[in-house]
């Protein structure tokens, strides 16, 4: 066997230790669902900061013993990188920067007006570019049962002062009220033309709803106005407007899901739970969400709603701070595998974690391989 190739061994070793990493469990968003970056080949489907499908055109080994970090998030995401990881961030120092873990884990606090502040702040990522999907119930319906219908069958409560009947019609529902409520003579139970409701009841069935509320792989990843769709049924019946939107939900998988779909949209979420309590005793535990939005962004249909939250324009707003994620920690964590990718996003950047985080994509790699 001849012997190695010095000048190759040092091309390839100063590749790996040039090499921008993330932990291989990190999750990364694609158009069917969600990858660990561990499991990410050449050829599959990710996406880049501006909600584009961007295609992954090289991996790296996995790689052990590297100094890693947790960065955490406003929102209380996370995601674990090692020290030599790049990211592209606004820095309330000089502005836009591309920096790495390490170095912000020297001073990711600033002093601002005698007031210690976080130094370093990731736009979220622009709604999901994907197709329209062949939806077997149509998203602001299934919204609508998901934020006040009835986990057993295919009806829902709503406030017939607010517009959601009027909203289901538009939708080419036919929703006819069963029953009105004898405390509150507005609030009725809704339920579908007898032919539909078989049809929804079936569907709902189907996608595994009945009994267990949660929203579907194939609608979070539907269009950017399927999945707003989706958002303002949830929110019309559930949510509130104000100086944020508030949604309260008692179902954790529903939960998970909506703070999936609103993240696909380019929204913050926050989530705070809290013990249930009714008539004193103990039930489930309630799961606050909680995210910044203006009128321009649509989040309900209802105009009372939307006229509750505040418009772009007005002078009190601060839409460019709705949609960046501050990081409030950096750690040094043990030790874990961890693993880079290259994609040809025209942005060099690409979406990762939880919360789709922006992050750089490791251009060496694209050299070495040649493809820039």
């Amino acid at each position: 066997m001849s012997p190695a190739n010095p000048a190759k061994m040092i091309v390839l070793m100063s590749a790996a230790q040039m090499l921008k990493c993330l932990a291989v469990f990190t999750p990364l968003p694609t158009p069917d669902g969600w990858k660990t970056i561990g499991e990410i080949v050449p050829g599959d489907t990710v996406f880049d900061d501006q909600g584009k499908q961007c295609s992954v055109v090289a991996v790296s080994d996995i790689f052990a013993g590297r100094k890693c970090y947790r960065i955490t998030f406003d929102d209380a995401s996370s995601v674990i990188s090692d020290g030599g990881h790049r990211w592209i961030v606004f820095d309330r120092l000089c502005r836009h920067v591309i920096v790495t873990t390490e170095q912000m884990a020297a001073g990711y606090k600033a002093a601002r007006s005698g007031q210690i502040a976080f130094r370093y702040r990731i736009p979220c990522t622009r709604p999901l570019d994907t197709p329209p999907a062949d939806l077997p119930v149509d998203p602001y319906l299934l919204g609508v049962w998901l934020g006040d219908g009835n986990t057993m069958s295919a009806q829902v409560t709503a406030d017939l002062r607010d517009g959601v009947f009027r909203e289901l019609q538009a939708t080419g529902a036919q929703p006819i009220v069963r029953s009105l409520d004898k405390r509150r003579e507005h609030v009725a139970t809704i339920a579908f033309e007898p032919k539909e409701g078989r049809l929804l009841s079936s569907r709902l069935r189907e996608l595994g709803l009945i009994g267990n509320k949660h929203i579907p792989t194939i609608y979070l990843r539907a269009s950017e106005e399927q999945r707003r769709a989706l958002l303002q049924g949830i929110l019309d019946t559930d949510g509130t407007a104000g100086a944020s939107v508030v949604l309260s939900i008692t179902c954790g998988p529903l939960a998970v899901g909506f703070v999936e779909l609103a993240r696909s949209l380019g929204f913050k979420p926050t989530v705070r739970t809290r013990p249930g309590l009714l008539n004193g005793k103990r039930c489930r535990d309630v799961h606050v969400i909680t995210f910044k939005a203006y009128r321009e962004d649509r989040p309900f249909r209802l105009q009372r709603k939307l006229d509750g939250l505040r418009s772009e324009e007005d002078r009190r707003s601060r839409p460019t701070e709705a949609c960046r994620r501050s990081i409030t920690n950096i750690e040094e964590v043990e030790s874990v595998p961890v693993r880079c990718i290259a994609v040809d996003s025209p942005t060099h950047l690409y979406l990762a974690g939880p919360s789709m985080v922006p992050t750089h994509n490791t251009e060496c790699l694209l050299n070495f391989l040649g493809f820039i």
